[in-house]
């Protein structure tokens, strides 16, 4: 095992970044070259087969230095080379994933203390993330930087990259959505034709709903909310949860119907669905117990393990009072508001200390692939704490383990509504296509998309729903146009474009007392916070994909306000 990574050798760095270009190509090679942390990514052969920017710069590594190609240990130092032969390579065969600290070996001095987080890929290399680097605590032999913020920068850096990703995926479906729906219009309804686009449309939807799933970590759920009742989504969610459970399994619920809390419907069940599939996936397929129970909460903050409003957010993980129960938690709850406390509780397998360590990161699962995509905690984790809400998993091996969520509660709930996530049949897709959607006026609306088939799309929807659209690629030529003097009445802008993004846009346009209201698209995985938009004036926020009902709803509302 060598102990310096080689000097020799004239394989260029661009080789390295091939290794990133996969099934998303570029898009995926940009956000790996972007990250602020050092990454890297080895062969089935222990070979380096990427460095990122990031780590090429802590090394000291120019782009035409031959790393690529040597063996990964020869990143580290002597210290953290045998840490790795006696700690991590043994846990990556047993549990797939290790963290711990190490120095490299070639580190600008003076050489800072990382904590490696390292996963095995499908393909049979290996994915290495390094966190933290200040020079805090000793090295691989000694002491270890805050697990704390290790555990909690390792979640954000999951979280800007999810983000990145999930952006070009949202623009591809909301297209393929788009020109599905405009086939299925067009098309004579009893061809074969029409069904395919019928299918196509089923798929993608599907796609979309996955995408939500892993998108609810990297996304978290500020917008705002409406009051939901919380037994009507208890109960349908255990109703579809019964079926599955094993034989003899007891499924308690208790609650006070009455409560209610803050939440975007669709959401709020979803993540309820996740953590009850995940507490029967802890049976393991025998008979035990679940208990789902909810309550307004007595002084959340006090509630171990949680932080302090204002305080940068932390995933604290502890033993229990007992000396037997390990407990992970992360939020900061405003004392200021109430909260409902839902518990989910499981007399299964439980989790170890290892498996806790990860519990909140997306895709970390112990189970088979076919029996879990690792999602229900990270789902939970992102949308309880964007709602400025907490988790906390308390657990041991054998003893099962309860998950509990501190949510905003709400008031009384207005009216009578439909359950979340009733599921409309087979044929949603044709459903929607004939469902009557109101209609422009032949208004003029400027859309600014870089993305071209995503552009042609939405500029077909508004076409089909009354409206004039003019097209341009990205925020600068929309600003040219205004600044042109173009007539229209209002503006959808994608979040994320070069040369001027659309809040950039919408920040011109106001300094030029430009008030035409404003569709903002987002597929991105950023805090947008809906009150600070309203500053600028008519922002209405619309998560990608999009697809011709949201946009012609949408749209109504803004004019309908506009009179």
């Amino acid at each position: 095992m060598q102990t310096d990574v080689p000097e020799s050798g004239d394989r260029e760095a661009s080789e390295g970044r091939a290794a990133a270009d996969g099934p998303d190509g570029e898009d995926l090679a940009a956000a790996l070259e972007g990250l602020r942390e050092p990454l890297f990514l080895c062969d089935g052969r222990g070979r380096i087969a990427y460095l990122n920017p990031a780590l090429r710069r802590r090394l000291g590594v120019p782009p035409g230095d031959a790393a690529v190609g040597c063996p990964w240990e020869s990143l580290f130092d002597g210290a953290s080379r045998r840490l790795i032969e006696r700690e991590a390579l043994p846990a990556i065969l047993r549990e797939g994933h290790w963290r711990g600290p190490v120095a490299l070996g070639r580190a600008v001095a003076p050489a800072p203390v990382f904590q490696l987080s390292l996963s095995a890929a499908d393909t049979g290399g290996l994915l290495g993330l390094l966190l933290g680097g200040e020079n805090e605590g000793a090295g691989p032999e000694g002491g270890l930087i805050s697990r704390a913020e290790a555990r909690s920068e390792r979640l954000e850096a999951l979280r800007r990259l999810a983000g990145d990703l999930s952006h070009d995926l949202n623009n591809a479906l909301t297209s393929i959505l788009g020109f599905a729906r405009f086939l299925r219009e067009d098309l004579p309804k009893d061809s074969q034709p029409h069904g395919f686009a019928g299918q196509i449309a089923l798929a993608a939807e599907g796609a979309k709903r996955r995408l939500d799933e892993a998108l609810a970590f990297a996304r978290p759920g500020r917008r705002p909310g409406q009051a939901v009742a919380v037994g009507p989504v208890v109960a349908q969610a255990c109703a579809t949860l019964r079926p599955r459970l094993p034989d003899g399994t007891a499924l308690d619920v208790e609650g006070d119907q009455d409560l209610a809390v803050e939440a975007e419907p669709q959401v709020f069940a979803e993540v309820l669905r996740q953590l009850l599939a995940n507490a029967a996936e802890a049976l393991e397929g025998r008979a035990g117990r679940l208990e789902v129970s909810w309550r307004l909460a007595e002084e959340p903050g006090r509630l171990p393990g949680l932080g302090k409003l204002g305080e940068p957010a932390r995933v604290i993980l502890q033993r229990q009072a007992d000396g037997r129960r390990l407990l992970v938690a992360a939020g900061a709850p405003d004392p200021g508001r109430r909260f409902l406390e839902l518990v989910v509780r499981d007399s299964g397998a439980g989790m170890t200390e290892a498996v806790l360590e990860h519990a909140f990161e997306p895709f970390f699962t112990t189970r088979e692939p076919a029996r879990g995509r690792g999602l229900g905690l990270s789902c939970a984790f992102g949308q309880a704490l964007g709602q400025g809400g907490a988790i906390l998993v308390d657990s041991a091996p054998g003893q099962g383990t309860a998950v509990r969520l501190l949510w905003p509660a709400a008031g009384a709930v207005p009216g009578e509504a439909p359950a979340p996530g009733d599921a409309t049949g087979p044929d949603t897709a044709a459903s929607a296509a004939r469902r009557r959607l109101p209609r422009g006026r032949g208004q003029r609306i400027l859309v600014a998309e870089d993305d071209l088939v995503l552009r042609e799309a939405l500029g077909e929807m508004l076409q089909r729903l009354g409206y004039r659209p003019l097209l341009v690629e990205d925020g600068e030529r929309a600003r040219h146009a205004l600044a042109g003097g173009e007539a229209v009445e209002a503006v959808l802008t994608d979040r994320r474009m070069p040369k001027l993004s659309g809040t950039g846009l919408i920040e011109w346009m106001r300094a030029q007392d430009l008030h035409q209201p404003v569709l903002l698209c987002t597929g991105y995985g950023e805090d947008l916070d809906p009150a600070s938009l309203s500053r600028v004036g008519a922002v209405t926020l619309l998560s990608k994909p999009i697809d011709a009902a949201t946009l012609a709803r949408s749209l109504d509302r803004l004019f309908a306000g506009q009179g």
